[in-house]
């Protein structure tokens, strides 16, 4: 039989386990709420890595296609002006025609 000193020592003890279960239960939840918003935030950052990505593809394809409108500009504009001095060119006939077959025209 226990004495009423050693009941309550086994007492105490219950409500000491009873107690750690309580925060290991607290503490589980709140690992569980941590892990969810890792989770979320980890998407998050995918999500930004991959639509930061899409908007610099777009702004190099807009860079591409700039330059190519301006080239496209330009060699108008110098074939306009080679066939304005067409016949008054120091350039031979041939220099001309190269430059044409180049430049498309």
């Amino acid at each position: 039989m226990l004495t009423d000193q050693e009941l309550q020592s086994l007492r105490n003890l219950g409500n000491q386990c009873e107690e750690a279960a309580s925060e290991i239960c607290s503490l589980r939840a709140a690992l569980t709420q941590k892990r969810a918003e890792y989770e979320d935030l980890k998407q998050t950052m995918h999500n930004m890595t991959r639509n930061h990505a899409l908007q610099l593809e777009a702004a190099r394809m807009a860079g591409v296609h700039s330059v190519q409108e301006q080239t496209a500009v330009i060699v108008r504009a110098a074939l306009e002006l080679l066939e304005s001095i067409e016949g008054e060119t120091p350039f031979t006939a041939e220099a001309a025609r190269a430059f044409k077959r180049v430049f498309g025209a």
